[in-house]
């Protein structure tokens, strides 16, 4: 005969598996008195309730673990090249018309973005080895080039 278990939080009785109940050792059959069910909801609520205090002690982690967090990325983007690939693929089929509106108002307005790409582009360059001086000069000429196009027509 299964072991069964009754919730504490909604009195329903579960078979006392890793299914209904997570583990605790202290817990009847080593398993909590709330179900995974009711311990959801209370984690919802939770969250729900603490939004503020759980996006600040996120941005405090992920500022102090910046350099752990990139690394674990990177390998997991290297490990899953075709996953990503195919991602991108699909979320740019998806989204083809918000995608192209956003890269006009980039080209439009020469984001900092923008001139980055336009720079690595040619030149071989890292986003990290562009100064912000080199992006203000190339967004000059830019200028230029477009008031000489618009001159001539």
């Amino acid at each position: 005969m299964e072991n069964t278990k009754i919730c504490t939080k909604c009195g329903i009785e579960y078979p006392a598996t890793l299914e209904y109940f997570g583990k605790a050792k202290g817990g009847k059959f080593g398993r909590k008195a709330i179900c995974r069910i009711c311990e959801t909801s209370k984690h919802k609520i939770y969250r729900e309730n603490n939004k503020e205090k759980i996006t600040a002690q996120s941005k405090i982690y992920c500022e102090k673990n910046k350099e752990s967090i990139r690394a674990k990325h990177k390998i997991y983007r290297e490990n899953n090249k075709e996953k990503m690939t195919s991602k991108h693929k699909i979320y740019y089929e998806n989204n083809k018309e918000k995608i192209t509106s956003k890269r006009k108002i980039y080209r439009e307005n020469l984001s900092d973005s923008y001139v980055k790409e336009l720079l690595t582009g040619k030149s071989g360059l890292s986003c990290k080895d562009i100064q912000q001086e080199l992006i203000e000069i190339k967004r000059v000429q830019i200028l230029i080039k477009r008031h000489i196009k618009n001159q001539t027509t």
